[in-house]
């Protein structure tokens, strides 16, 4: 009778631990085209021939607008500065992520182990 409980206990386990895959799984499908697209607002303008052609179409706009050259070549170094500062944010991120709580380690805990701990917690208490 005891080896039937613990073979019920373990085939929750298996289909609760497939449950949770399948949950894991999906968000993952979910997420990837969101993320490659903020990879890509986030990266894409910085790569080189985009971001030469950007700065230079910058320069242009303010040259065409009647900025003298002295301003204009010192608002386009300003203008290449801030962006430069764009690729902190990748890396600002990757800090950011790699020390949250999700780091620790996933706790899995049997229904059989979470119902000892409550019955030591109520005898304890």
């Amino acid at each position: 009778m005891n080896e039937e409980r613990n073979e019920e206990h373990k085939n929750d386990d298996v289909r609760e631990l497939e449950g949770i895959f399948k949950a894991i799984s999906n968000f993952i499908r979910d997420i990837q085209e969101p993320l490659q697209e903020l990879m890509e607002t986030l990266i894409g303008p910085i790569r080189g021939d985009k971001f030469g052609e950007e700065l230079a179409e910058f320069y242009k706009k303010l040259k065409e607008g009647g900025i003298p050259e002295d301003l204009a070549q010192k608002m386009t170094l300003e203008y290449f500065n801030k962006r430069m500062k764009i690729l902190d944010i990748p890396s600002s991120l990757g800090g950011i992520l790699s020390k949250g709580p999700w780091t620790q380690g996933f706790n899995y805990k049997s229904e059989e182990e979470k119902e000892e701990e409550e019955e030591k917690e109520t005898n304890e208490g």
